[in-house]
């Protein structure tokens, strides 16, 4: 051998041959060992395509994930569900290479790999938590996904760390390995009774996940949600305009926003007073207060005028489209709260009156016109509602669009057909449960906690 000759040395070990795929470079100068080089399953037909180590990725959810080199940054919901989807790691492990499996690799307290004596990592489908099956890998897809829903979960981290191992089962070689971070997100929402409620994000969120949380529309979020801070700051440092911000954009933590908290509850019934008594009407409307909603009343009694009835209707319905359209524009309403007449497509005082102290009118819901400034609910209206709940017959017959008014995932609570109210009838609602048994009555209350004592009885009329 001469002077600063340079020995190359086929790699072999436990796992076999790795022969094509990484090699012992010796450097005869000071001994240095390397592998040359570095083992990794990105073919040049991949490398040609774009598809390296340093992509910006993107999973099923439309949720961008960022990869480092050998490290990946991942974010998952606080109050995730079972099969939530989490990453794939096949594009950091060239997706071309069929045969490559993955697992979690099993480590000790200090997150090092464990491995049998022959340098082999123990692996795993499934890592995290104290039974370590929070997460799961599909081993042919490389996908991670939740294994159990977080919600009943009290002793989650804020922040999950592995290893993942892709190899070639058919050749017992090991491929390749990444380190993924796994960062538990959460909306911080503080409804206090203000017009506007407060929201500050974790390290990871984004405003598509608020939107989920709150029940507004993700699509709308430049009409409902307002930035504190001219420029948003995001989870890799970038700082960015509000104006251009995305709803898949990850941010930094503490970033400020105010979204809409006020519920407006509109009276167009009978009876006045009495009436509302009847119907729990303030009982209704502590409820949403005791939720940390501010809630306006829009009262149709009080523009009672015997002698300019048409004149009085008009001033009303004016009134009430002004403070739609001027809580709707500030990003201040949340949802709607209506109790009177109505018909397949209209509610208001106007119907089958026993005793109406206010003047006599209607609205049009108008679903399908949000914001184009209509003469109708929807009209006035800039975004989907998060809540609308109708006490008025025909509120939710077949053909009825009142219910679209509300967001994909809002509240809606209608009537079909005609609407009664009696004695001694209690509905038990689901949503919002557990928010609202924390009030102190036990049970679970009908929209948002209010007991309403109504029930249907066809053919009757109210």
């Amino acid at each position: 051998m001469e002077p600063d000759e340079t020995v190359t040395l086929t790699l072999t070990d436990a796992w076999g041959s790795l022969n094509g795929i990484g090699h012992y470079g010796v450097d005869g100068s000071d001994g240095t060992v390397a592998i040359l080089p570095a083992p990794e399953f990105i073919s040049d037909t991949d490398k040609s395509q774009g598809i390296t180590k340093d992509n910006i990725l993107e999973n099923d959810n439309g949720r961008k994930q960022t990869v480092n080199g050998d490290s990946y940054a991942a974010y998952v919901k606080r109050n995730a569900e079972k099969d939530d989807d989490v990453l794939t790691v096949t594009d950091i492990f060239a997706a071309s290479n069929r045969g490559v499996q993955y697992r979690f690799a099993k480590t000790d307290s200090y997150g090092n790999v464990l491995r049998d004596t022959q340098g082999r990592p123990y692996m795993s489908i499934s890592a995290g938590g104290a039974d370590e099956n929070l997460f799961v890998i599909n081993s042919e897809t490389g996908e991670i996904s939740t294994n159990k829903s977080f919600k009943d979960e009290t002793h989650l981290e804020a922040t999950y760390r592995f290893t993942i191992i892709a190899f070639d089962p058919d050749e017992t070689r090991l491929c390749d390995e990444a380190q993924v971070t796994i960062t538990l997100t959460q909306w911080n929402v503080a409804r206090d009774g203000d017009v506007a409620a407060d929201v500050v994000s974790s390290a990871g969120c984004t405003l598509a996940e608020l939107a989920d949380e709150i029940e507004l529309n993700a699509s709308e979020f430049k009409e409902w949600l307002y930035s504190k801070n001219e420029y948003v700051q995001l989870i890799d440092g970038t700082q960015i305009h509000k104006d251009n911000l995305s709803v898949t954009d990850i941010l930094a933590a503490n970033q400020q926003f105010e979204i809409p908290n006020t519920i407006v509850m509109a009276w167009f019934g009978e009876m006045g007073i009495a009436g509302q008594g009847w119907m729990l009407w303030l009982k209704n409307k502590s409820d949403l207060q005791a939720l940390g909603f501010h809630v306006l009343v829009f009262n149709n009694d009080t523009y009672d005028d015997w002698l300019q009835p048409e004149t009085m209707a008009a001033e009303a319905k004016g009134d009430f489209k002004h403070l739609l359209n001027n809580l709707s524009k500030s990003q201040f309403l949340h949802g709607l709260y209506m109790m009177g007449h109505g018909s397949p497509s209209s509610i208001g005082s106007s119907g089958t009156n026993v005793f109406t102290y206010g003047p006599e009118w209607s609205i049009l819901y108008n679903s399908d016109r949000i914001g184009d400034n209509s003469d109708s609910i929807g009209g006035q209206i800039k975004y989907h509602l998060g809540a609308v709940i109708i006490h008025a017959c025909h509120s939710n017959d077949f053909g009825n669009t009142a219910a679209s008014l509300k967001s994909g995932k809002g509240l809606f609570v209608g009537q079909e057909g005609v609407y009664v109210p009696i004695i001694g009838v209690e509905r038990i609602a689901t949503h919002w449960g557990e928010v609202l048994a924390d009030i102190g009555e036990g049970d679970l209350y009908y929209l948002y906690g209010g007991r309403q004592r109504t029930d249907q009885i066809i053919g009757s009329e109210f």
